[in-house]
């Protein structure tokens, strides 16, 4: 609130940034994260980063948890869960093609 700048360090502690790297590793670190993302359900990413987004606005936790609660019952209706699922108990990673 204050608008000052603050250091890298001083953001992870925050929680703002989720890691820090040496400048020459950031490549090789965002595609690791970009790898890990892709093993996700793409759906269930969306409407995760459609309800951050919402969130910022919403008037009171309780909208919050409407928004999310929503968000529940559609992924657990769709067909990328239960791949989740499946791929889980086979221990493979998830294919999201045949959703």
């Amino acid at each position: 609130m204050s608008g000052r700048a603050i250091d890298a360090a001083e953001a992870e502690r925050y929680g703002i940034v989720t890691r820090l790297c040496e400048a020459d590793e950031l490549e090789e670190k965002a595609l690791e994260l970009a790898e890990t993302l892709c093993d996700k359900s793409p759906s269930g990413l969306y409407l995760t980063k459609e309800v951050m987004w919402a969130n910022l606005d919403v008037p009171s936790l309780e909208s919050a948890i409407h928004l999310e609660n929503r968000n529940q019952v559609l992924s657990a209706n769709s067909g990328e869960m239960a791949e989740a699922a499946q791929a889980f108990f086979e221990k493979r990673k998830p294919n999201w093609n045949q959703t």
